[in-house]
């Protein structure tokens, strides 16, 4: 391999590589950090810590895969934790959009004074093959000046198995210390299964 085909510009993939070795440097992309199971033991789960929630990194992506609920219709929404504390006082704002199986309609919600913010499934169903997934966003938790910002888009079955999408926006607007938890919590019963997973997001 001549000196000329790796540069500080790049490879030249032209030439022949055989790598041996380790290599190291910092990496880009995604940093798996945790995973939680639900398991039917509690109505809520909790993903991200003080320790996890750092400086390291300005944007979490959370993840939902295989949700399920222990009760019929329930609904699954989402509290933020600050300073350890769950936050289930009335000062969630959001915005909310929604599209459902069989009708081309989007339908609109927002409200100024939520105890939560809602929906990361609305009216889930219970059946066989019945169940949720979401991808969501936590902008920059530890930082003690602004307001959080939690994006999130779902996908749920509900309880006609009729398939529904949420895009939602929230933030909690009564307190601006540091995101140390995001409660994901059904609305009835327990959470019954499913598994939530926590990325940080390099910075570039």
């Amino acid at each position: 391999m001549s000196k000329t085909t790796v540069a500080s510009t790049g490879i030249d993939l032209s030439d022949t590589f055989a790598f041996t070795g380790t290599v190291t440097g910092t990496p880009t992309g995604l940093t798996f950090l945790q995973g939680v199971d639900a398991d039917n033991s509690a109505a809520a789960i909790t993903v991200g810590s003080s320790s996890l929630f750092s400086s390291t990194y300005k944007v979490y992506l959370l993840q939902g895969i295989n949700l399920t609920m222990a009760t019929d219709t329930a609904n699954m929404h989402v509290q933020f934790l600050i300073s350890g504390s769950t936050k289930s006082d009335a000062y969630y704002r959001y915005v909310r959009t929604r599209m459902y199986a069989g009708s081309s309609t989007v339908s609109g919600y927002a409200s100024q004074g939520d105890t939560q913010i809602p929906y990361v499934g609305e009216s889930i169903g219970t059946s066989a093959g019945e169940n949720g997934y979401f991808t969501a966003y936590l902008y920059n938790p530890s930082d003690t000046n602004d307001y959080k910002t939690f994006q999130m888009i779902s996908g749920t079955q509900d309880s006609s198995r009729d398939q529904q999408q949420n895009v939602t926006s929230g933030t909690y607007k009564a307190d601006t210390g540091a995101v140390t938890g995001i409660s994901f919590f059904s609305s009835s019963g327990n959470i019954a299964a499913g598994r939530f997973n926590l990325y940080g997001i390099a910075n570039a």
